[in-house]
């Protein structure tokens, strides 16, 4: 048995009683974790190769989940997956030479 959640819009919520609606939202270390291997997996499949077209998918379609993410504390790990990423291209492309 499987038991579905519905996922509200994190600018639907309200927050009441003087609750700190941020801090509440705040992405856990695991939850972080989990973006940032989906992010990473988005970047070999899409053989992405460079950090703008990363932010700029992540702001038109993940604006709620990745690009917070790479904003406050993850572009450090992404761009160096980024570059590792293009470096292997390029050795591949000279290989094919």
């Amino acid at each position: 048995m499987h038991i579905w959640k519905y996922q509200y819009n994190k600018n639907d919520i309200v927050a009441h009683c003087g609750a700190d609606l941020s801090q509440l939202l705040e992405v856990t270390k695991i939850e972080r974790y989990t973006l940032i291997r989906e992010m990473m997996k988005f970047v070999r499949d899409n053989n992405i190769i460079e950090m703008m077209d990363l932010l700029d998918y992540a702001m038109e379609e993940r604006f709620t989940d990745w690009f917070p993410l790479l904003c406050d504390n993850s572009a450090y790990i992404m761009d160096s997956y980024i570059k590792s990423n293009r470096y292997r291209t390029e050795g591949n492309e000279r290989n094919d030479r």
